[in-house]
């Protein structure tokens, strides 16, 4: 709701709660980062995105992704009283704002991605409580080395929509990709 209502204020507080879970889901499938996304909402966005707990995978019904919503054309036909959504719109016709969001949610997306998949084999080791910084440390060098190698990969496609800045978000700091694992072995 604090999404929707562009409440700020309250997006924080609820975010800071470690109990709080950062992706609920409403009756049509849309977790906040959903919402922000399909409002074109760069506050909530930024907000979302700086919390470890998000998961940009998440689909809604329509089996769309927060990434899937921002190039969506939105048209009210006064005819029908209806919303139309149209999915075919071209993202080369799209605004700058719409391109940012894109590429913070490209970056998100990939980050969330290779975290999920090097969390799954740490599970066992956290679970046995046997789980040590060095490994941890491991892990995340693991994670970086990755998006490095698609980072580099993009910089010889020369990739215009996504720039090479777009897959290591600022944010994602050691610290900050350890607790994405962290929470990533609880789920």
């Amino acid at each position: 709701m604090a999404t929707w209502t562009r409440n700020y204020d309250f997006m924080k507080v609820y975010l800071r709660d470690p109990y709080a879970d950062p992706n609920p889901i409403d009756l049509k499938g849309y977790t906040p980062l959903m919402h922000a996304a399909a409002n074109q909402d760069v506050e909530a966005m930024r907000l979302l995105l700086n919390n470890p707990g998000v998961d940009s995978m998440i689909k809604n019904l329509d089996n769309k992704a927060a990434h899937d919503l921002i190039f969506d054309k939105k048209t009210f036909d006064q005819k029908t009283n209806t919303l139309i959504i149209d999915h075919r719109i071209d993202p080369a016709l799209m605004d700058k704002q719409s391109l940012e969001l894109k590429r913070m949610l490209f970056a998100r997306m990939t980050l969330d991605t290779i975290a999920k998949q090097e969390s799954k084999p740490i599970k066992s080791i956290y679970e046995r409580g046997t789980l040590e910084p060095a490994i941890m440390d491991d892990v995340i060098k693991i994670i970086k080395s990755k998006i490095d190698a698609i980072e580099k990969k993009q910089i010889e496609a020369d990739d215009t929509m996504l720039p090479s800045s777009a897959l290591l978000p600022t944010y994602a700091t050691d610290d900050f990709i350890m607790d994405m694992i962290y929470f990533r072995i609880h789920q």
